[in-house]
């Protein structure tokens, strides 16, 4: 129950709301199916109220609002259940891509529909200046609101089912890793699982180069034949979400050379500071969303992390 009251809590600060599952992920791995569904429960239950008091505390209640708020937490608590669960021979990996494109469809006509609503950003702006006001920061200060928001909504078209992607394996990878420092693990058991963890062995299934390099050829034809709105957020979310499997292998290859390679150790320790720059820079941001899923499926023919096998 703790667990859950502190992912609720989390969820409704909005500054830490991308990190709101890592406590129930932990209860999942740590404690088993029934204690991770108990926290999703309370989560949810602390989740739903809050919005609730907030919109009322706001003076805004509305109730098609208020129903429209809880449909995401809903989803991000069912699908990271569903990772949990044993369906037939699906490992993790499958599982985590199968929720991530089964949630993004479920929102994707309403996604489509906020973001081509003219009225959603002018509601979404009041939203975050009532916010601001109940949290006493001066709305002088939001002359940027409007810019911020309507970037802020084309990037959501755009990448929301890759978004969607990253948020459930962070959340299932970090949880998992937060279960493993538990001390009732022996320590032989805490490295074995630990080993399974490390980003360093992850790699695409073969079998997903083909339909990657088709979903990227897809969104070449969209955007040549300009295809419209609904054709292009289509496209866009499919290639992203492609990129982002290869991506996270690109992640892999660099911190296998990292543990390898002493040189590498210094970028590793620089990597922090890289993120930071990629968060505030877009366009360092678009450079690293290009070099990653690149680094990630040339692997299929230059083995990075066996390349004195390969000059054998």
């Amino acid at each position: 129950m703790a667990a859950g009251l502190v992912a609720g809590l989390l969820y409704l600060s909005f500054l830490l709301t991308f990190a709101f599952l890592l406590p129930v992920q932990r209860c999942f791995a740590a404690r088993g199916t029934k204690s991770g569904l108990k926290a999703a429960g309370a989560s949810l239950v602390v989740i739903v109220a809050g919005q609730g008091f907030r919109l009322l505390s706001f003076g805004a209640f509305d109730l098609g609002l208020f129903l429209a708020s809880s449909v995401t937490p809903i989803l991000f608590l069912g699908a990271l259940c569903v990772v949990n669960l044993r369906i037939g021979r699906l490992g993790t990996g499958m599982k985590l891509l199968f929720a991530s494109l089964v949630l993004s469809a479920v929102a994707s006509p309403f996604v489509l529909m906020a973001t081509t609503d003219p009225a959603f950003v002018d509601n979404v702006k009041a939203y975050v200046s009532a916010a601001a006001t109940g949290s006493g920061i001066d709305s002088t200060g939001l002359s940027g609101v409007d810019e911020a928001i309507r970037s802020a909504v084309s990037t959501l078209r755009s990448a929301f089912a890759p978004l969607v992607f990253w948020m459930l394996g962070f959340s299932w990878l970090y949880g998992s890793r937060l279960a493993i420092r538990s001390p009732a693990l022996a320590p032989e058991e805490r490295e074995t699982k630990f080993a399974r963890l490390k980003l360093g062995n992850f790699k695409v299934p073969q079998a997903a180069l083909w339909p990657t390099l088709a979903t990227w050829t897809l969104l070449f034809v969209v955007l040549a034949a300009k295809l419209g709105a609904t054709a292009s957020m289509l496209a866009w979310n499919l290639a992203l979400c492609s990129a982002s499997l290869y991506a996270v292998q690109g992640l892999g290859i660099m911190g296998f050379l990292s543990e390898r390679y002493p040189l590498a150790r210094l970028a590793r320790l620089l990597l922090p500071i890289v993120a930071i720059i990629v968060v505030l820079n877009p366009t360092a941001g678009a450079i690293t969303l290009i070099v990653l899923p690149i680094l990630g499926i040339t692997e299929v023919w230059f083995p990075y992390r066996n390349l004195k096998g390969a000059l054998k």
